[in-house]
């Protein structure tokens, strides 16, 4: 079986996707994480080998599912890409509180995120594969 590569956060034609492109080019099995499945099923159209796993990954229940269909469906998770967020993209005085809540939802939770993720980051590891840092947004080799 060949290398997994977990991204979280595509389907809005931004980094997430290049990145999911970028990977499946290099021979890794791709698995996506979106909260909108027309965003993933464009996605897979476009990505040979891709794979969409839909999920609002600031609802832990949610996350830890589509982890463990990722890694039961594809394999271990070799490489993580943490790309999400939510929010306006507005004035703060014109957000709604709705809109705020979501922000807080995908950004200030990631302490909590990635104690969801810390198995999958340290089953990374003992194999000798790539983690990305969501905090710092460095890629690392873990050994």
């Amino acid at each position: 079986m060949g290398k997994v590569c977990l991204v979280a956060g595509v389907g809005e034609h931004g980094i997430g996707d290049h990145t999911a492109r970028k990977f499946a080019s290099e021979g890794y099995a791709v698995a996506m994480l979106a909260r909108r499945k027309e965003n993933l099923d464009r996605l897979e159209g476009e990505i040979p080998g891709a794979r969409g796993f839909q999920c609002d990954v600031s609802q832990i229940d949610q996350l830890q599912k589509a982890v463990e269909r990722v890694t039961a469906e594809l394999g271990p998770i070799d490489v993580l890409i943490v790309n999400t967020s939510a929010g306006p993209f507005k004035p703060f005085s014109d957000t709604s509180q709705e809109e705020f809540d979501l922000a807080m939802a995908t950004g200030v939770r990631w302490a909590r995120v990635c104690a969801t993720l810390n198995d999958v980051l340290l089953s990374a590891a003992r194999r000798g594969s790539y983690a990305v840092d969501p905090w710092a947004g460095n890629t690392a080799r873990a050994s």
